[in-house]
């Protein structure tokens, strides 16, 4: 069974969404997702713990490997680069490129 530490709400709701889920409503930390009849609630927070995600997987009923890919299929959380660029009066300004 693949481990997922490390994952963020946001990076589990875009997993799910891909597998087609769709957000019906927040409420404060918690996410609905819902596909058809079955729904699971993610919560909204920076690092989610291993044993949160698994309990979504079943509640969703997904197995690891599936939600594996489609985490593999989102892109890098990484793939954003920040460069600061420094106006003709010595402004600093970020450009964020992809």
């Amino acid at each position: 069974m693949p481990k997922f530490p490390g994952l963020s709400g946001k990076e589990i709701v875009r997993a799910l969404e891909r597998l087609g889920f769709r957000v019906t409503r927040q409420s404060g930390s918690h996410i609905l997702v819902k596909r058809g009849e079955k729904g699971c609630v993610a919560p909204s927070h920076k690092e989610v713990k291993v044993g949160t995600v698994n309990g979504i997987l079943r509640q969703a009923e997904i197995s690891p490997e599936v939600f594996q890919k489609a985490l593999s299929d989102l892109p890098s959380r990484f793939s954003r680069h920040i460069y600061v660029t420094f106006g003709s009066l010595g402004d600093i300004s970020p450009v964020v490129s992809a």
